[in-house]
């Protein structure tokens, strides 16, 4: 629950101060939980991330396999592409891509996964160009305008990616994505009511995914709804409790609402999940002193 600035027992008064001897050893307990959990989960991502590798490097070998049976095998080569760009590897994904295009030019699937790569190393004037040529050879695949909007939204083009979210949805209308993606790009704009109706819609079609509470959190925060936000973020928490971004917008909220001691514990817990952004943010305004 949301820690408040005086908190009441049963008969309405307000609780007894403890001591500051028993403060700070409570303090200390709290903090030394925080560690452990955040020790614990930091070692669950990375067990995931290396079972995620393993299956990721079983896929290479046997892509790697199948090209060695038939080196004209266009999808082999945008496979093992696929397996390399999972595991970081973008530039041997490149060449495999590449290797794949040349087999067969009119693979609108080769130029599509290549155009993801470039969005990955941030070169977006190239991956422009992939997804055009993706879209040229086969315009009804709603992906290829998704991924192309979220290139126009990295660019700051935003009524470029509303338009290429708008043909996504319109040729999937089931597309949660695209409904989350135009959701961030209207909030771009401030349109802030019209971004709650897209994440609205991207929620009732994937109501597990965190990250769309996360989103809607954050447009009810620029709102000034700050319970509504707070509501989100707690959501989003229970079907994550390993979302950074929730801890840290959660704390934003919190700032606003005057509960300093319960923002500094979210952006803390946000920066030991990975995210150091809120807490540089929290330094910087003076919100929370340094540990």
């Amino acid at each position: 629950m949301p820690d408040r600035p005086q908190l009441k027992n049963r008969s309405g008064t307000g609780y007894t101060r403890k001591p500051r001897k028993s403060r700070v050893l409570k303090a200390a307990s709290w903090l030394a939980v925080i560690i452990v959990m955040s020790i614990a989960s930091v070692a669950l991502q990375a067990l995931a991330a290396e079972v995620c590798r393993d299956g990721f490097r079983q896929d290479l070998e046997f892509w790697e396999e199948v090209i060695r049976l038939d080196p004209e095998d266009d999808r082999a080569y945008r496979r093992r592409g696929t397996s390399h760009r999972r595991m970081g590897h973008y530039e041997r994904a490149l060449k495999d891509y590449t290797r794949a295009i040349e087999r067969n030019p009119r693979s609108a699937e080769s130029y599509f996964v290549r155009g993801m790569t470039y969005k990955l190393l941030g070169r977006y004037r190239k991956a422009l160009a992939e997804y055009n040529r993706a879209i040229r050879l086969n315009p009804e695949d709603a992906r290829f305008y998704r991924q192309r909007g979220v290139v126009y939204k990295n660019m700051g083009k935003y009524r470029l990616a509303i338009k290429d979210y708008n043909r996504a949805i319109e040729l999937n209308p089931y597309y949660a994505r695209a409904y989350d993606n135009r959701g961030a790009a209207r909030k771009k704009l401030k349109a802030y009511t019209q971004a709650i109706e897209d994440y609205d819609r991207a929620i009732r079609l994937n109501p597990e995914v965190a990250r769309f509470y996360v989103h809607r959190g954050v447009a009810f925060k620029n709102l000034g709804k700050y319970p509504q936000a707070i509501s989100e973020f707690n959501r989003a928490l229970e079907l994550k409790p390993d979302l950074a971004s929730a801890y840290g917008h959660r704390g934003r909220v919190y700032i606003q609402l005057g509960h300093s001691d319960a923002a500094c514990r979210d952006f803390l817990k946000a920066r030991q999940l990975g995210d150091d952004s809120f807490w540089q943010w929290a330094l910087q305004k003076k919100r929370c002193a340094a540990p």
